[in-house]
């Protein structure tokens, strides 16, 4: 317990140092004109879209208007947070140290903020020019940003998407305990026998026929409602939850890919160029797994920024073999 202790106060000495330390370039790194241009590409896609007019100025307004990029000191002398939640906060995002290469969607005090950790300020503080920052931030603002406006704040704007995606890649995304949704509920039925036989085994050893067949009766009811329970985490009905469980991180991903494409279109980057782009942006997602809330690298990489048809066409791809989901 004391090492425990031990280690958390030198950590949280490491942050307040890293606040300390890296405020000195801090404002020259995510400048408002980095800031600005990913905005422009997100109002472009939110534009182009097919959400009703009542959501595009919605959304355009969050992105425009209402979205607060920061840092932690920044963030904690708007809103006044105690220092508790400021160390919670920090250590589930940026890591003990304060390095890890991130950043994050947050909502305080009713403003909404995307917060950069120290750890992506250090990475950004090598790069040379403010275009090579830009190409270097984009995703992870871009996607940071949309999660104000993404599936769990507006699930209706996203209904029509939602279904689109529960048909293309909802069999390669996860439950929360880690597996796939079973395509029927064979595994439900052959529990429930089991069950049913082990309840008739159970209650036939009571001393009378009134307590076994009220055993029965309550053992056999329980076990249909345990059945209910198991068949709706498979098949269509286990598809559909899952889709809606992973809709916030991709929706989020749908319009940083938007954007991005946008982006790469209008910057004309050669072939080498647009895998340059997407490598350093994709870099710190390659090999992350699926928790039952983002999606996995492979799906985020393959289908959600892989399959978007205005970043295949800058890379020369081969046309998609299956559809790409829009909203």
């Amino acid at each position: 317990r004391k090492n425990i202790k031990r280690k958390k106060i030198l950590n949280q000495e490491i942050i307040y140092a890293a606040e300390k330390e890296i405020g000195y370039f801090e404002k020259n790194i995510v400048t408002n004109n980095n800031v600005e241009v990913i905005k422009q590409y997100l109002n472009q896609s939110i534009a182009e879209s097919n959400l009703s007019s009542k959501y595009k100025t919605k959304f355009k307004k969050i992105v425009n208007e209402e979205v607060i990029i920061g840092n932690y000191m920044d963030f904690m002398e708007r809103t006044k947070v105690n220092s508790s939640y400021f160390k919670q906060l920090w250590r589930a995002h940026c890591g003990m140290d304060g390095m890890s290469v991130n950043a994050f969607a947050t909502i305080a005090g009713w403003k909404k903020y995307v917060l950069i950790c120290p750890g992506f300020l250090v990475k950004l503080n090598s790069l040379k020019n403010s275009q090579e920052l830009t190409n270097e931030i984009f995703l992870v603002l871009a996607h940071e940003i949309a999660h104000h406006f993404d599936s769990g704040k507006y699930p209706k704007a996203y209904e029509k998407i939602a279904d689109c995606y529960r048909q293309e890649i909802s069999d390669k995304l996860n439950k929360r305990n880690r597996k796939l949704c079973p395509p029927d509920d064979s595994q439900c039925i052959k529990s429930l026998k089991y069950k049913n036989a082990h309840t008739r085994v159970k209650c036939s050893k009571r001393l009378s026929k009134v307590r076994e067949k009220a055993c029965l009766f309550l053992g056999n009811n329980w076990n249909k409602f345990l059945y209910k329970r198991c068949k709706r985490g498979t098949g269509e009905e286990c598809l559909n939850t899952v889709t809606w469980k992973h809709l916030g991180e991709i929706s989020a991903d749908y319009w940083a890919s938007k954007a991005i494409g946008k982006y790469m279109r209008d910057r004309n980057f050669s072939k080498n160029e647009g895998v340059e782009f997407l490598r350093v942006n994709f870099e710190i997602l390659c090999g992350s797994g699926d928790e039952g809330i983002h999606a996995s690298s492979e799906v985020r990489g393959n289908y959600l920024f892989g399959s978007n048809p205005t970043i295949r066409e800058q890379l020369t791809c081969s046309p998609l073999k299956k559809r790409y989901c829009e909203i």
